[in-house]
């Protein structure tokens, strides 16, 4: 778990990383979490998880996720992004009905 943030929801998790909706107690905002554990990652993921941060922090595209901080966790790293209303993709092709 990340200091500072509230964890709400589970929305995907692997091996090494999960993906959270959580709430970031300071600004009293709700933000996407992406947890790693770094004793799990190599220095290939670790650099490519800083790379996404320094990418997106600035990024100022529609439907982007615009990286907010990367921030310490007790497991390893947490790549804090802003928050939209949605469902996951994999959810959403649940309850649709693709057309073939």
């Amino acid at each position: 778990m990340t200091k500072g943030y509230n964890i709400q929801q589970l929305l995907f998790q692997t091996g090494k990383t999960a993906f959270y909706v959580a709430l970031d107690e300071k600004n009293n905002s709700t933000v996407f979490l992406q947890e790693t554990e770094s004793d799990m990652l190599s220095f290939d993921e670790l650099v490519g998880l800083k790379n996404d941060f320094e990418i997106t922090q600035s990024l100022n595209v529609q439907g982007a996720l615009k990286s907010l901080s990367l921030v310490k966790s007790r497991s390893g790293v947490s790549l804090v992004k802003e928050y939209f209303d949605g469902i996951p993709l994999s959810r959403f092709i649940q309850t649709k009905k693709i057309i073939r």
